[in-house]
């Protein structure tokens, strides 16, 4: 009995043991393991990244195919290092623009005319230029204006005769011009015979039409091909002329209009002209300084561009006439097209002499002789030693004016009232 048991327990063992490896295959192969899972979703996500790449560059494609973007091209950078304009493309490269006093765009030249046979300054005009927009403007300041100074006859057209002419002549004019606009001229250029000979040269011919009489000169009326002298003539007034009026100020910047014009029509003369005219002008630009502004204007119609001249009235006092500069109309045009300076003028920079009312009367600076160390525009200091002056009549001061107190110096209430003007003008 326990020999049939024991056989039978053993044939139950091996039974299972035979049973348990049939039925684990069966399990692995109804499961996959973590490894191969996740291998196969590493696979798969690589298969749809790379599809939907390839989806997104078949769209680019296509889009680019049909409608394709307009390609812009980088733009320059471009750095302001100051704020000088760029040079106009008609500029040769090596030209550079004339330097002004403020360091402003705008330039003022002080044109002159002078007449040699007399010593006096018949025509200033003021030049002004922006060489950022080129805009051009002409202002007449009137030969017979009023003007503060020890001068025998204080008008403006004797500055330069009772200055001792020259270098020193035009220095006081540029002084006097300063201290009645309250800023400095930046350059000058001298209109005398010997310049205009020349000018005329360069042009060939100088086709004008003079007004019907102009009563300060005896050119005949009517277009005319103006020589040298005739041209000189529309600058400067006969000794016998004695009218104050701005109508010859207004035919003289006409003038000049016209000589512009005529020396900027052919681009390729410039340089030619520019070099010629500073071999022969007295003029502190130089030939640079010309053939630049000559390019910058060139083809501009000078007969179009502002001019004016300074406003005013015509005065009397101790029997002779003046032409007195209405301040506050002058400060509205200086400030329109001439100010270089960056804010406006006021009625406290200027100085223009009234007959009335606080403007110098009986006192003056000593012009073109400075005033101690008394600044010149052109970096210069002058002394305040007085030299032996030219008068009117030709004969020579043998004692030279004493110098009074400064104009700013008001007087004490001790001191008698300032002399009028019968007192100080011969």
């Amino acid at each position: 009995m326990k020999q049939r048991k024991f056989l039978a327990n053993n044939k139950a063992a091996a039974s299972a043991t035979t049973d348990a490896p049939r039925n684990e295959p069966e399990e692995k192969q109804s499961r996959l393991s973590p490894w191969t899972r996740a291998l196969l979703l590493l696979i798969g996500s690589v298969c749809i990244f790379a599809c939907t790449v390839a989806m997104c560059f078949a769209l680019v494609n296509r889009s680019a195919e049909t409608d394709p973007l307009p390609v812009q091209e980088p733009k320059e950078l471009k750095y302001e290092v100051n704020l000088q304009p760029p040079a106009s493309e008609n500029i040769p490269a090596e030209l550079e623009a004339p330097e002004s006093v403020y360091g402003s765009n705008r330039l003022n030249i002080l044109l002159i005319g002078l007449d040699t046979a007399t010593n006096r300054t018949d025509t200033l005009v003021l030049f002004s230029v922006d060489i950022a927009t080129k805009e051009a403007a002409m202002l007449s300041i009137p030969r017979d204006t009023y003007i503060s100074g020890n001068f025998d006859d204080p008008r403006l057209n004797q500055v330069y005769k009772e200055s001792e002419s020259g270098e020193r002549g035009i220095r006081a004019v540029k002084e006097m011009v300063k201290d009645m606009i309250g800023y400095w001229p930046d350059y000058y250029f001298v209109l005398d015979d010997a310049a205009m000979t020349g000018i005329v040269d360069l042009c060939g011919k100088i086709d004008f039409d003079v007004p019907e009489e102009p009563s300060y000169c005896d050119l005949s009326a009517g277009i005319q091909s103006l020589s040298a002298s005739k041209a000189m003539k529309l600058l400067t007034f006969r000794n016998d002329y004695t009218e104050i009026s701005t109508e010859p100020a207004r035919i003289q910047r006409s003038f000049l209009q016209t000589l512009l014009t005529e020396l900027l029509q052919d681009e390729e003369m410039i340089e030619y002209n520019a070099r010629a005219i500073a071999g022969f002008a007295d003029t502190d630009l130089s030939a640079d300084d010309l053939a630049y502004l000559g390019h910058l204007l060139q083809g501009a119609d000078m007969r179009s561009i502002y001019s004016r001249a300074l406003p005013g009235e015509v005065i009397e006092t101790d029997g002779k006439s003046y032409y007195q500069v209405d301040a506050e109309e002058a400060i509205h045009i200086l400030n329109e097209a001439f100010n270089p300076l960056d804010e406006d003028l006021t009625v406290y920079d200027v100085n223009f002499r009234q007959l009335t009312g606080d403007s110098g009367e009986g006192s003056y600076s000593n012009f073109g002789f400075g005033n101690g160390q008394n600044n010149t525009g052109d970096g210069n200091t002058t002394d305040s030693s007085a030299d032996t002056s030219e008068n009117t009549d030709g004969s020579e001061a043998t004692e030279a004016p004493t110098e009074p107190p400064a104009e700013s110096d008001p007087p004490a209430e001790s001191d008698p009232p300032a002399p009028t003007d019968s007192e100080t003008t011969p």
